[in-house]
């Protein structure tokens, strides 16, 4: 069955967290089948907004990749973690969350801390928010944009 991607992320993209202890690994095998059943998983790189990974995949599913819904929502859950880069300051916690490898409620709060004080300018003004791991921030400052 080949379906538009559009159609498999109808769920909101909070859905995209995770369901259980071993979904990251689950999610990590249907990317390497569902991916790797047309090109190596090598290919896969290089960051993008969420907007252009689901336009990518879109684009894979038109020219003959299959998966089901949840085949496809795992493969964006990779994504969302490994290779999406995110604007912190127009950016809503479903975005922020997974790239950030923050909860929801951080992901919120980092919202509300923007709203708040304005347009964040810099990685330590974001590392001022509770919740986000420095180390962890710092290890994907090249997917935070400002």
């Amino acid at each position: 069955m080949r379906l538009s991607l559009v159609a498999a992320l109808a769920l909101p993209l909070a859905s995209l967290r995770g369901q259980g202890p071993n979904s990251e690994a689950q999610d990590q095998v249907t990317f390497r089948a569902l991916c790797g059943s047309c090109h190596g998983t090598t290919l896969v790189d290089g960051l993008r907004t969420e907007a252009e990974w689901q336009e990518e995949i879109d684009q894979m599913v038109k020219i003959g990749a299959r998966g089901t819904p949840e085949q496809l929502l795992r493969v964006m859950r990779v994504l969302a973690r490994t290779l999406t880069k995110v604007n912190v300051n127009t950016a809503e916690p479903p975005q922020i969350a997974p790239v950030l490898d923050v909860s929801e409620a951080v992901a919120q709060d980092v919202v509300k801390r923007r709203k708040s004080i304005g347009k964040f300018k810099s990685l330590e003004a974001l590392k001022q928010v509770p919740g986000v791991d420095p180390a962890k921030l710092e290890a994907r400052k090249e997917r935070v944009l400002f």
